[in-house]
């Protein structure tokens, strides 16, 4: 490997700066399982987690402009057997959704102990195999024994062999905490390994470590770091009894107890692993749980305490088992996957003939509306019932019926537009007479939400919805639960189903489906009545609304603020109504007149726009208005994943020992001393590599810094300054959108700590009393703009010594 110098800012004495830029990494290749069990004695792991001191900045967020605490962290194995955790849901390409690791900022308590939950991070998604080798315990392989190339592939094994982990640095998407309404103070930033006590573990006492922090603006101090010895609480279901038959209404029923000082915050009763209900935040833990939807099998039931301090433990299941209840809608069947482009169910089966099936479809899109998809399997003939799809993305109900018993059938979904990812759920129904009333609804912003109108007594209502905006938990209303819910880390996108919890009453009862939160999203939902056997229903509405947008008129050129006003009208009358802007939601929906909104036009490109406007009925009809063509004017930035791999320094006089390597490109010898960037890329994983550098003037004190970035193609944009006073600081001018910029700097006239302004990192600094100089490394905590964007690198203080200093821009590899 040939290092070749990209900048050089040198002088004639002083302490010299030399960065090594090894990119890009390539995956690690693992060894074979069999010769990763021999390398160690077969008992159990001990996970545990590393949170470096030197990677914890605050940045701003660009979405947002909020300020977030970054941090780097390494899962890793303490233990003297490999690491092979239980599987959640695979989020493709290439990561789980899994409790892996839970990070925390939390107040400090007057005695010094960690405080009450200030803010958290949403961190849930893991590739889980080893990119990191720690080390420090016996028997730690050079390489870990399964390949990160398994991260694509959720048929192939994932964990890590002894000493090594799972690292997570501070610029990758997902982990930062929100600072934002978080005052000036002391916290203590708290990361905890295995959270939920998921995989058996050696030790469950030695998974967390403790950052205390001094924060102040957009400035964190790191003051001490420990790990705590820490008590999960203890949790244990009491109702109902295991193998219990369940049916209609069940009182489910725990007890907790968390270790002094902490006390029990909540406990979240769990169905087959997922939310029951909402937390109960107070003795006596109950929950009455409507088994309604729930499928006709067997099922767990476990419940998980949270303490206040964070920490949580969960409860020994207990497996009970729903059987058809008569004069019901029963799920006799409920499957569901997620996939890229197009999905398919797991092999499932139905009890009796007969049977209706509700297919429910959520998948990603194009930025403009318009997305569709198709359902088809088992052998039955499928058709739509109501899709959403008037912002992007697109949710849809399609709906069967077996006329047979089916054994070991699967359904399918695809997409019509490219390779969206998407989400497919299933259920097969007995003692249903198939689907009544279906209604859909999308908005540009506001909380999911709509309203069905039921056709019959004994009804059940069914809704799927699509979150584009941002991959985050949807909390159904009231007498509504969650099917199933992908958090999809990958697209950044939501796909969900939820049900009413309890039968309708009567026909003619509208039903509310909605969702609590999020409320600043848009959204695609869909629903659908599922009819009682044995019901007849009314009959159906099959009158549209009329719809005309009154203002503005056709060819209008339109700025700054305007009305944006509708007339709609039906036979029965309108449960929603939504206008559109180029055939997305503009504004929230509304559900009674007048339907009119203000309209901000500066949020749109110039050029010509189409206005319209749907109006739905209570019985799922929609009717739109006319387009009417207005001229109006407006950009946005994209993202990549960069990642520090490694890195390393050294200081000495001298040579500091390194292979030979040739000048490409010089610099400035404009003040004392020197500052240099070289770069070399590794086309094989280095197992132990030594990088050195030589002086051309012998006999000075230098710093070697040493860091291998993943996700970095090569070198964009350099910049060199020198000055004999002030901040030291250069402006390189990237030439590609979203590229981290790295600098090195070298003071000569003080040995002084280096202030960095927001948004930059310190990798590496040395301040040598011996010959009163200072050289550091650092870089940004976050990616840049669109090409063209000045990066300002170097620090505010001091401003009074003479300096080097070389800044370089990183380009991302797209990766």
């Amino acid at each position: 490997m040939k290092f070749h110098p990209l900048a050089r800012n040198p002088g004639h004495t002083g302490t010299a700066m030399l960065a090594a830029l090894v990119l890009p990494f390539a995956a690690l290749v693992g060894l074979p399982l069999a010769r990763a069990r021999a390398a160690a004695a077969v008992t159990l792991p001990d996970v545990r987690i590393q949170v470096p001191a030197s990677l914890i900045a605050i940045g701003i967020d660009p979405a947002t402009a909020h300020p977030v605490l970054r941090s780097t962290h390494i899962t890793w194995d303490a233990g003297t057997s490999t690491f092979v955790p239980s599987i959640g849901v695979f989020s493709p390409p290439s990561e789980y959704q899994f409790p892996l690791t839970r990070f925390t900022l939390n107040a400090v308590s007057p005695d010094g102990s960690i405080g009450s939950v200030v803010a958290t991070s949403a961190k849930s998604d893991y590739c889980i195999t080893g990119d990191n080798r720690v080390g420090g315990v016996a028997n730690t392989p050079a390489q870990t024994f399964i390949p990160q190339s398994n991260c694509t592939d959720p048929s192939k094994p994932r964990g890590w062999s002894v000493g090594w982990g799972d690292q997570y640095d501070q610029t990758d998407a997902g982990q930062p905490i929100d600072l934002n309404g978080v005052p000036a103070g002391t916290y203590i930033l708290r990361a905890i390994a295995d959270p939920q006590y998921v995989p058996v573990d050696a030790d469950s006492t030695n998974n967390v470590t403790d950052t205390t922090l001094a924060i102040s603006g957009t400035q964190v101090t790191v003051l001490s770091q420990s790990n705590p010895g820490v008590t999960p609480p203890t949790v244990s279901l009491t109702q109902p009894a295991p193998n219990s038959v369940v049916g209609g209404t069940v009182t489910v029923s725990a007890t907790a107890a968390a270790t002094a000082p902490a006390t029990i915050a909540s406990v979240q009763f769990l169905l087959d692993g997922l939310p029951l209900g909402a937390p109960v935040t107070a003795a006596p833990y109950n929950f009455a749980w409507t088994v309604g939807s729930t499928p006709i099998s067997s099922h767990t039931l476990s419940a998980r305490a949270t303490d206040s301090a964070g920490n949580s433990g969960t409860a020994t299941a207990v497996t009970v088992n729903v059987l058809p209840q008569p004069g019901t809608v029963s799920v006799d069947a409920s499957v569901a996957a997620q996939g890229g482009g197009g999905a398919a169910t797991p092999a499932f089966s139905t009890s009796v003939a007969g049977e209706t099936l509700l297919a429910e479809v959520s998948t990603d899109g194009p930025t403009a509306a318009g997305q569709t998809a198709t359902v088809s399997g088992a052998g039955l003939s499928w058709s739509l019932v109501k899709r959403a799809n008037s912002v992007s993305g697109a949710a849809e109900i399609w709906t069967a019926k077996a006329p047979a018993i089916l054994s070991n059938v699967v359904v399918t979904s695809k997409a019509t537009q490219g390779g969206a990812s998407q989400q497919l759920s299933v259920q097969a129904f007995i003692n249903a007479a198939g689907v009544g009333a279906s209604t859909a609804a999308s908005a540009a912003t506001g909380a999911p939400s709509l309203f069905l109108m039921a056709t019959a007594a004994g009804s059940v209502v069914y809704a799927v919805g699509h979150d584009w905006d941002n991959a985050t938990a949807h909390v159904p209303g009231t007498g509504q639960a969650l099917i199933n819910q992908w958090l999809d880390t990958g697209s950044g996108d939501t796909y969900w189903v939820q049900s009413t919890t309890a039968a309708t009453t009567a026909a003619g009862r509208t039903v509310a489906v909605n969702d609590t939160s999020p409320t600043t999203d848009q959204w695609n939902l869909a629903a659908v009545e599922v009819t009682l056997a044995g019901t007849t229903p009314p009959p159906v509405d099959t009158v549209p609304p009329t719809v005309a947008i009154i203002n503005p008129t056709a060819g209008q050129v339109v700025s700054g603020q305007i009305s944006v006003a509708a007339n709609a009208s039906d036979n029965v009358g309108a449960a929603s109504f939504q206008f559109l802007l180029d055939g997305k939601a503009l504004g929230a929906a509304s559900t009674a007149p007048p339907y009119a909104l203000a309209w901000d036009t500066t949020t749109a490109t110039a050029g010509t726009h189409a206005l319209s406007a749907v109006a739905t009925d209570p019985s799922g009809n929609t009717g739109t208005a006319a387009t009417v063509t207005v001229t109006v004017q407006n950009p946005g930035p994209p993202m990549t994943c960069f990642v520090l791999q490694t890195q390393t320094s050294v200081h000495g006089r001298g040579t500091l020992k390194a292979p030979s390597f040739k000048t490409a490109m010089a610099g400035s010898y404009a003040q004392s001393g020197d500052a240099e960037v070289w770069q070399a890329s590794a086309p094989a994983i280095l197992g132990a590599a030594t990088i050195t550098s030589a002086l051309s003037s012998a006999g000075y004190s230098q710093n070697l810094a040493v860091a291998a970035f993943e996700g970095a193609k090569g070198i964009g944009a350099i910049a060199t300054g020198s000055a004999t006073t002030g901040a030291p600081h250069v402006n390189v001018t990237t030439t590609a959108a979203a590229s981290p910029v790295f600098g090195v700097g070298h003071d000569w006239d003080n040995a002084v700590t280096r202030t960095l302004p927001t948004g930059f990192v310190m990798s590496n600094q040395y301040l040598d009393n011996s010959s009163g100089d200072t050289a550091w490394a650092e870089y940004t905590n976050q990616i840049t703009g669109a090409a063209g964007t000045i990066v300002s690198i170097g620090a505010t203080a001091p401003t009074t010594d003479q300096w080097n200093m070389v800044g370089v821009e990183l380009l991302n590899s797209g990766n």
